[in-house]
């Protein structure tokens, strides 16, 4: 097993460096790379390939097909989850013909027994609404049973002494994955709110108790994830199902959930931006904006930026444009004030509100922009004397700087002056051959 030893780490930026279309069309090769069914510092390769949401399905050649079909259908010598595994992944890869989608139908669902619902190694069960199903069972049903099981699974996990302590039998966080996966698909109704509500602040109490018990970084940071997660399936709630009425019981429940997270240093910006605006309470929001912007906290920076990401275009929760203008001035003044090891995280999300905003829009943050390019083509040198950790951060940085360059050139907008000169400066950098491929990337798609 010594010789497999950082071979995961080789594979996976391998990979991570193709782009889609590319990985499609090493797939036969990829497919001969041998599964070892003990995992340890060797993964099937194809595990690193992860498929984009707005990923198109690419149609091969029928010679081509059949080579992959092949080699993921009649491979004996891999057992049936990892194989199954790899069914999965290249299913949203490909365009499967009928035939093989009543295969992987058949794999997938030929041993239900009515009541256990299949596993998927590497999936939550929530991909099977994603899979085929409907011989075995009917989409209404799947996620009935989906919804029945999260939701006693997490009401069982979760209870209440006498004495008001919260305690769980085990950690719920996979069944709080699967809630969230289930309220973007809209398989949790209007009525459950209340229920799901009370759910997840009982689960996110008890995780604010276990801080207090964490005396290691490792632990309490995966916590403070945990309650970021409740978070989020608030947030998520709140924004799919527009036809809720807060009631004042629920004001009062999300008052005190708010006290609880805050007293212990943890502020939800983008629970409490989303919460507010749909109260109506617009004029609040650039107070939390700031706050949590311009702190050095850098978790709540890419919140509020993900925040604003998910309301540039939601359809129920309404931003006046002011708002959102200002809100965008004060990210990017953040941005061109942090050090780049403070930076790249929140600078991989504002592309993707870049390339949602008007050309109005741009106009107006072009001056941010222009600072942020200048300033960050001093950054990018990598010293004799960096470490490891500074060398792959800068690598980092320049790879979402990359992205957000390519953003703007490929925007409908008549860039000039400096910020032209700015832009191509940049595209000739991440376009060097001799670039890292991981700053190449953005441009080669």
């Amino acid at each position: 097993m010594k010789s497999f030893k950082n071979m995961d780490k080789l594979i996976k930026r391998l990979l991570n460096s193709y782009t889609h279309i590319e990985i499609v069309n090493r797939l036969s090769i990829i497919l001969d790379f041998p599964v070892i069914e003990e995992e340890r510092e060797y993964l099937d390769p194809i595990s690193f390939v992860i498929p984009k949401l707005n990923f198109k399905k690419q149609k091969l050649d029928e010679e081509e097909y059949n080579k992959i079909i092949e080699k993921l259908f009649f491979n004996e010598e891999i057992s049936y989850q990892n194989k199954l595994r790899r069914m999965v992944l290249i299913y949203f890869l490909i365009e499967f013909n009928e035939i093989e989608k009543e295969k992987l139908e058949e794999y997938i669902w030929s041993g239900y027994d009515g009541e256990k619902l299949p596993e998927i190694h590497g999936f939550y069960q929530s991909i099977l609404l994603d899979l085929p199903h409907s011989r075995y069972i009917s989409k209404k049903e799947l996620e009935n049973k989906l919804k029945n099981k999260v939701l006693l699974e997490l009401r069982g996990k979760s209870t209440v002494s006498e004495n008001g302590v919260i305690s769980l039998k085990t950690d719920p966080y996979k069944g709080l994955n699967i809630m969230n996966e289930l309220i973007s698909k809209k398989v949790l109704v209007t009525d459950e709110f209340e229920p799901v509500l009370d759910i997840i602040l009982n689960i996110s109490k008890k995780y604010i108790n276990d801080l207090k018990s964490y005396d290691f970084f490792g632990q309490h940071h995966i916590t403070i994830n945990r309650i970021a997660l409740c978070g989020v399936l608030i947030s998520k709630f709140l924004l799919n199902y527009p036809e809720i009425c807060l009631t004042v019981e629920v004001n009062s429940k999300m008052e005190e959930f708010f006290k609880k997270i805050e007293a212990e240093g943890i502020f939800l910006s983008s629970l409490k931006i989303i919460y507010n605006l749909y109260l109506g309470n617009e004029d609040d929001i650039l107070d939390i904006v700031k706050e949590g912007t311009l702190y050095n906290r850098n978790n709540e920076f890419t919140d509020i930026i993900s925040a604003l990401n998910v309301l540039i275009d939601d359809e129920f929760v309404s931003i006046s444009d002011d708002i959102k203008l200002k809100w965008l001035e004060i990210l990017f003044n953040r941005l061109c004030i942090s050090s780049f090891e403070d930076s790249y995280n929140a600078i991989f999300k504002l592309s993707d509100i870049i390339d949602k905003l008007s050309n109005e829009y741009i106009d107006k943050l072009s001056k941010y922009i222009i600072i942020l390019l200048e300033k960050s083509l001093v950054y990018i040198d990598i010293g004799i004397y960096d470490n490891n950790e500074e060398v792959i951060s800068k690598i980092i940085y320049k790879k979402a700087i990359s992205e957000l360059v390519n953003t703007l050139y490929n925007k409908d907008y008549e860039f000039d002056g400096k910020l032209k000169e700015l832009i191509l400066e940049w595209k000739s950098i991440c376009e060097d051959e001799n670039e890292f491929i991981e700053v190449r990337k953005p441009w080669l798609e």
